[in-house]
């Protein structure tokens, strides 16, 4: 059996995180991000040149810094907006065309996310 393999670009901003009972959002909506959720990156086969790569090899780039310096640890449930696309540019998913960010227990998801929305802060905007 062959596996297809193709890279996913996330770029996403967090909405809110809940730890412990407590939630941790900015007292207004996040400001748009700089960059539309809409427009597909000419990038998006490859990583930026200026982004940075974890000890995993997770390669981030922040788009739009936070409001809040608390980041979600990997049993938070978190509020994210996101668009997904494929190596070959092609949308994969968008909560921003449902208009509502996604509600995720982070340690539910592939273990991209789970590291790269707890890089994240509320507010930010952030490519992996």
């Amino acid at each position: 059996m062959r596996l297809r393999i193709f890279a996913l670009l996330v770029s996403g901003t967090v909405v809110s995180a809940v730890s412990g009972g407590l939630v941790a959002s900015p007292q207004d909506p996040p400001p748009p991000a700089k960059v539309s959720p809409f427009i597909v990156p000419a990038d998006v086969p490859s990583p930026p040149a200026d982004a940075t790569a974890s000890p995993s090899g997770l390669v981030t780039k922040v788009l739009q810094p936070g409001t809040d310096g608390v980041h979600p640890k990997a049993d938070d449930y978190v509020s994210v907006h996101y668009t997904g696309w494929t190596s070959a540019r092609k949308l994969l998913d968008s909560s921003y065309i449902k208009n509502k960010p996604a509600t995720l227990h982070l340690s539910n998801q592939m273990p991209g996310w789970i590291e790269g929305i707890q890089l994240m802060v509320v507010g930010e905007t952030r490519r992996f």
